[in-house]
């Protein structure tokens, strides 16, 4: 159809799709991953500087950092786990397919954010 294009030939063992998505699916993908990456980013350094204000690390650059890393990672493997319960809550529903994937990919965009230490 239109729209459509073909995948090159699967590799031995490889399981793939027969159809891939059309071009348009493909942009607003990439689309979303750059704005979770930039939320990343914001949460990152809007963390870091409210830790700062804190004032808990005092002067010393190595104990924020860690101090940030810490918060942040904690943080976020704790929303990653409740939007997994979600997302296990509403599996069994078909009606709720697309809220479902965007609680998927709001735990992408916070793995993103674990994955920046």
């Amino acid at each position: 159809g239109r729209g459509e294009y073909y995948a090159p030939p699967p590799l031995p063992g490889q399981v793939t799709k027969e159809v891939c998505m059309f071009p348009i699916e493909r942009v607003v993908e990439m689309l979303l991953g750059g704005l979770g990456m930039g939320f990343a980013w914001c949460f990152f350094f809007g963390s870091q500087w409210f830790v700062a204000m804190t004032g808990v690390c005092g002067i010393d650059e190595t104990q924020l950092q860690v101090a940030v890393a810490m918060s942040v990672s904690v943080v976020s493997f704790a929303w990653i786990f409740l939007l997994d319960k979600v997302a296990d809550a509403l599996q069994g529903n078909d009606e709720d397919e697309e809220v479902t994937a965007d609680v998927h990919l709001q735990a992408r965009m916070r793995g993103k954010i674990v994955g920046r230490f």
